[in-house]
């Protein structure tokens, strides 16, 4: 085999080889460095590690906007499923204490009546009590504000660790990616050569 075709041939390969480190590195500057480093003058810090709290804030906004927020925890009360299960949990509670409350003598009397009001009205019961809860977690929570606390409480290690445990084969793909795009940037190359 011919040098010329030996060094041909390589330039697919080092063109891969150079699409997948691109990305590699690309993939671990989200997070690193954790700290600016100052290299000639130019800081260098990761991306996440740099924008931490726009990227906390955001991500608040989006989970108060898209994934829960006060309206969809008030409509959990007033599911039939839901309903019953708070029915099962609360009502026995309540109702002990009320029969506790009772003179011994008319606990006999008094027990099927509250039995049977508590049954009556527990559905509205449970959804005025649980509009209320929701009206006082609307004003004392504010699920953005503690995401983004959440987000901005953890390490930039430990969030490295979260996303790259989550996505760790997605990476791996986009590393591959980069070498597949640069094997074929490196076959377009030998073409052109081919052709000039």
């Amino acid at each position: 085999m011919s040098k010329e075709i030996i060094i041909l041939g390589a330039v697919p390969v080092v063109s891969a080889m150079i699409g997948w480190f691109t990305n590699w590195v690309a993939i671990r500057s989200l997070f690193r460095p954790y700290t600016p480093i100052n290299i000639l003058g130019f800081k260098l810090v990761g991306v996440i590690p740099k924008r931490k709290k726009i990227l906390a804030k955001k991500i608040g906004e989006v989970v108060e906007e898209f994934l829960i927020n006060h309206e969809d925890i008030s409509s959990k009360f007033s599911e039939p499923e839901n309903l019953e299960k708070i029915k099962k949990r609360v009502l026995p509670i309540i109702s002990q204490k009320i029969l506790d409350n009772v003179p011994a003598m008319m606990k006999m009397i008094a027990e099927p009546i509250v039995k049977n009001v508590l049954e009556k009205e527990a559905d509205d019961i449970i959804i005025k009590v649980g509009g209320e809860l929701v009206s006082h977690l609307e004003e004392s929570f504010d699920v953005k504000l503690e995401v983004e606390k959440k987000i901005l409480s953890y390490d930039t290690k430990n969030v490295e660790k979260i996303i790259l445990g989550v996505a760790k084969s997605e990476f791996k793909h986009i590393e591959y990616l980069g070498a597949v795009i640069g094997f074929l940037v490196g076959c377009f190359q030998l073409i052109l050569i081919q052709l000039l």
